[in-house]
């Protein structure tokens, strides 16, 4: 194998790694709409920490409401719940949000990776991205664990 391609191996790896300890340390969304465009657009990822200061206006944050993960834009503040929009929206969400609905607030956003992370969940995004491959690697090794065993010198 040349140092090229271990190169490129080890930065796949490298890059595999950190996405999943982001993955694990933080919660990952996936935005499915364009609500916030253009901060925040479908397809992005984005990281969301939990916020340790004081909500105000302006301030865009990540809420539950009704089972939904939501991203959007805190407008205004009335006592202990907060008044949101999306930036896309022409008008204010018609639901109050409690703040200890809210979750966090996006920290890094990443944009498109929501597109392949949907297609790895499904069977043929796995079949392609990960089985596919790794057969690849598999049938190789074998070739090259064969012409060793018969004393053969591999040309790849």
């Amino acid at each position: 194998m040349s140092a090229k391609a271990i190169l490129n191996i080890g930065l796949i790896g490298v890059i595999a790694i950190v996405l999943c300890l982001l993955l694990i340390l933080s919660p990952a969304r996936v935005v499915v709409s364009d609500s916030m465009a253009p901060t925040l657009r479908a397809g992005d990822v984005l990281w969301i920490r939990p916020i340790s200061e004081p909500i105000t206006p302006g301030q865009i944050v990540s809420y539950n409401e009704q089972g939904k993960l939501i991203t959007h834009r805190v407008v205004a503040m009335e006592g202990d719940t907060l008044i949101t929009k999306g930036d896309n929206n022409r008008e204010i969400d018609p639901w109050r949000v409690p703040i200890e609905d809210v979750i966090g607030s996006p920290v890094l956003r990443i944009p498109y990776l929501g597109y392949l992370i949907v297609f790895i969940q499904k069977p043929v995004g796995w079949l392609v991205l990960v089985i596919l491959p790794a057969g690849w690697i598999i049938f190789d090794e074998i070739k090259k664990i064969i012409a060793t065993l018969r004393g053969e010198k591999l040309t790849s």
